[in-house]
């Protein structure tokens, strides 16, 4: 004997499957990520100020500790960095990020351009100062 499914039985596992489709449609839109960290020079390991970090259509600049916070990151968007650094520093690629937890860490060093060496150590050099890659280049004139 086949078992008939009723107009009540029917409507009963609609609703059913609506609370579950709505539920995952609730978590997907309203999760989210943020993803914070520190970015220095790797030369001095100094803070850089004004570096344009962005993930997924949100960005924010770094302030002078070279901190920056980016919030309201989807779950289903890009998970990729992009980092727009002064002139004065090499250009950095998209980097990819593996989120793990809801607030996502990356630290990260940039490097300054060749010209930007050349000028501090120059500065350094003109004010009668040993710069600390002069240092590094001459470690046998100690």
């Amino acid at each position: 004997m086949k078992k008939i499914i009723t107009s009540k039985k029917f409507l009963i596992i609609l609703c059913g499957v609506a609370i579950i489709l709505a539920g995952s449609l609730i978590f997907l839109f309203s999760y989210t990520y943020s993803v914070s960290g520190k970015i220095t020079d790797i030369t001095n390991q100094q803070a850089v100020k004004g570096v344009k970090v962005a993930v997924a259509g949100n960005s924010q600049e770094t302030n002078e500790q070279g901190n920056y916070k980016i919030s309201g990151i989807r779950i289903y968007q890009k998970k990729a960095m992009v980092v727009s650094v002064p002139s004065q520093y090499t250009k950095q690629g998209d980097i990819q990020m593996d989120y793990k937890t809801r607030k996502f860490v990356k630290d990260f060093t940039i490097e300054p351009t060749l010209e930007e060496l050349v000028s501090r150590i120059l500065i350094g050099y003109k004010n009668g100062q040993y710069d600390y890659l002069w240092d590094l280049m001459h470690a046998d004139d100690k």
